[in-house]
C-alpha cells in the first residue's frame, strides 16, 4: 500500500513539474522545496484533483486583481441601474445573479454608507484606522483613533451580520410564516437593493425574492433609510479615486492639528492681557501721571 501511494504521489509530482517547467522556475522551485502530502482517504481521485487545485493556487488572482473584478462588477451593475426601469426587468436580474457576489455585496455597502470616507458610527470621526478583518475577508473592520470604537461595514446596518434586530422587526410586523421570521441573508438584501434601481414594482421584487410584500416594503425602507437614497451606486467612486480623497483629507487634517496644536502652544507662551475696560484705563493714566510720582515720594 505504501508503495502505491509513493508511486501515485510522484506521478501527480510530475505532471504538475512538467506543467511548471512552462511557467518558470521560479514555481518549480517554490514546489520542490514544499511537496504537497497526499492524503489515504482520496487517493482515487488525487491525480487529477490535485493538479487542478495546485494549477488554480497557481494562476489565483491577487488582493489587487480580485479588488479589480469587484468593482468590474460593481460597474457593470451601475450601467444596469442607471437604465430606465421597467415593471419586469428579467434580464437585468438575471445579470444582477451572476455579478452580485459577497465581495461585490460589501463592496456596495461601503460604497453606499462610507463617502466620502469611512466615518466613525459613534463619534462621526474621520480619523480611522483599518484593522484585519475577523468574520468576513469582504466585511472590512476598523478603530477609530478618537473614542477607540471598533466597527465594521455593516454595524449597525439592518443586515448586520450579528445584528438581532432583523428578527425583532420582523416579527414586529406580525409575520406569520416561517419564512418571514426567518433572519434574511445578506444576499437577499443586496438583491432587493440593486432591484429597486431596476423597477419601481414591489410586487415584482418580493416575487423575485420570494417574500411577502410587507416585507419587501420594511426591507425598501430600511435600505432607503441606511444609505440616505433611492437606489444603490448613487455615490459609486473609482477605489483609485476614493485614495486620492483619503489623501487629501489626512493631508488637510493634519494641517489643521498642527495649527491647532501651533495655537494652544502660543496661547500658553503669551501672558493674559487685562481687558481694556474704563476701570483698567483709569489705572493706567494714574501710573503715567507725573504728578502722581511726587505724590507717591512723599
Amino acid at each position: 500500500m505504501k508503495k502505491k501511494l509513493t508511486e501515485l504521489f510522484n506521478r501527480v509530482k510530475n505532471e504538475f513539474l512538467s506543467f511548471s517547467q512552462n511557467v518558470g522556475k521560479t514555481a518549480v522551485t517554490s514546489l520542490e522545496s514544499k511537496p504537497s502530502q497526499p492524503s489515504p482517504n482520496n487517493m482515487g481521485s488525487m491525480s487529477i484533483n490535485s493538479l487542478s487545485s495546485l494549477k488554480a493556487a497557481y494562476h489565483s488572482s491577487s488582493p489587487i486583481d480580485e479588488y479589480e473584478r469587484i468593482l468590474d462588477n460593481l460597474k457593470a451593475l451601475k450601467i444596469l441601474v442607471e437604465q430606465p426601469k421597467e415593471s419586469e426587468p428579467d434580464s437585468r436580474f438575471d445579470a444582477l445573479k451572476l455579478k452580485l457576489g459577497d465581495g461585490e455585496s460589501y463592496e456596495t455597502i461601503r460604497q453606499d454608507r462610507w463617502h466620502p470616507l469611512v466615518n466613525c458610527p459613534s463619534c462621526h470621526s474621520q480619523h480611522i484606522r483599518r484593522m484585519p478583518a475577523t468574520l468576513n475577508p469582504h466585511n472590512y473592520r476598523y478603530h477609530c483613533l478618537d473614542c477607540k470604537y471598533e466597527f465594521n461595514d455593516d454595524s449597525g446596518m439592518p443586515f448586520e451580520t450579528t445584528a438581532s434586530t432583523t428578527q425583532e422587526d420582523i416579527e414586529a410586523l406580525e409575520a406569520t410564516s416561517a419564512e418571514e421570521k426567518a433572519v434574511l441573508p445578506l444576499a437577499t438584501w443586496m438583491q432587493c437593493w440593486y432591484l429597486m434601481g431596476f423597477t419601481t414594482s414591489y410586487a415584482y421584487i418580493a416575487s423575485r425574492l420570494n417574500l411577502d410584500l410587507v416585507i419587501v416594503e420594511w426591507m425598501v425602507a430600511q435600505l432607503q433609510r441606511s444609505f440616505q437614497a433611492e437606489q444603490p451606486l448613487t455615490h459609486f467612486v473609482d477605489y483609485r479615486e476614493r485614495f486620492k480623497q483619503s489623501t487629501i483629507r489626512q493631508k488637510q487634517a493634519h494641517e489643521e492639528a498642527s495649527l491647532k496644536k501651533e495655537e494652544l502652544l502660543n496661547s500658553a507662551n503669551t501672558p493674559n492681557a487685562p481687558k481694556d475696560t474704563a476701570e483698567y484705563r483709569k489705572q493706567q493714566e494714574k501710573r503715567n501721571d507725573p504728578s502722581n510720582f511726587f505724590k507717591k515720594g512723599r
